[in-house]
């Protein structure tokens, strides 16, 4: 898993967060975990892959080739429970966890 600093945790301002190849919640920050809106928290291994609109979370892995890299830069809109969505500038990376 790719970890990223603590003091970016709490941001709204900037949204990270890691994904699995199935869609579930490796981490995130507070900007992430907001736009989605769940009615519970979201939590480590939550499928969050239903979330991601345009590109859904299928094209973002059709996209991702077997070596790391940047694999969209653009807009990504998240959807969440109550059909509202949110439009953000965003940059997608594919990274391949290391052997060991």
């Amino acid at each position: 898993m790719i970890s990223f600093a603590p003091e970016l945790v709490p941001l709204l301002g900037l949204v990270t967060g890691s994904i699995d190849t199935s869609g579930a919640l490796l981490q995130a920050n507070a900007g992430f975990l907001r736009p989605i809106d769940t009615p519970g928290p979201a939590l480590v291994g939550d499928t969050v892959a239903r979330f991601f609109i345009p590109p859904d979370f299928a094209s973002l892995l059709k996209m991702a080739a077997s070596d790391s890299g940047e694999i969209d830069v653009g807009l990504l809109t998240l959807g969440d429970c109550a059909g509202k969505t949110r439009t953000l500038k965003s940059r997608a990376w594919h990274a391949v966890a290391a052997a060991g």
